[in-house]
């Protein structure tokens, strides 16, 4: 087999992963001070990764999260065996960690996503959702019966600038190019 064709299978070996990339998107979260929390907002900044939804278009299951406010570390989305037609229940929350992404508009929904919260005081649950209005509530690790609800104010999602696979691929056939160019100066 040729030596050109070895390198152009090496190079579709090397982009074809990349078509299978998740969708990134940035987000921050500001909330507001309660009743019961007065003193207590704070604002939280991290991204959300996860796959294309196979059964709603213009969403993705959200996979995995990153970000910390204050004291606070989200240290993981849980998961359970749920797509966005099925919801989970944990703890008393209903979740479906699914993420619209309308360009205007990214949002969750009713369901919204469920994630581990690490801070001092231990690891708690932390529940984001829209309600008409977003909201987090938070489960004390050391009372899971203790609740403590914070509406959210601002509820920001932008995609992340991740180049997508279409780029690579650009981006090995124009050094695919000048292989080729390189070889027919050389006599190669």
């Amino acid at each position: 087999m040729p030596k050109s064709r070895l390198l152009v299978l090496a190079l579709a070996a090397l982009t074809s992963p990349l078509a299978l990339h998740a969708d990134t998107y940035n987000f921050a979260i500001t909330t507001a001070d309660t009743v019961s929390t007065p003193g207590s907002s704070f604002t939280v900044t991290g991204t959300i990764t996860g796959p294309a939804d196979p059964y709603t278009p213009a969403a993705f299951d959200i996979q995995s999260i990153t970000g910390a406010a204050s004291i606070y570390t989200f240290s993981g989305i849980v998961t359970a065996d749920t797509n966005s037609q099925v919801s989970a229940t944990q703890d008393g929350f209903t979740f479906d960690n699914v993420l619209y992404t309308a360009p205007d508009t990214p949002s969750v929904d009713g369901n919204g996503f469920l994630l581990y919260l690490t801070s001092p005081r231990g690891l708690s649950l932390a529940h984001v959702y829209n309600n008409g209005g977003y909201e987090v509530d938070v489960v004390d690790p050391n009372d899971p019966g203790d609740v403590t609800p914070f509406k959210i104010t601002s509820f920001d999602v932008t995609p992340s600038s991740v180049p997508e696979p279409s780029t690579f691929a650009l981006l090995g056939t124009g050094l695919l190019g000048l292989v080729g160019i390189g070889r027919r100066r050389l006599g190669l």
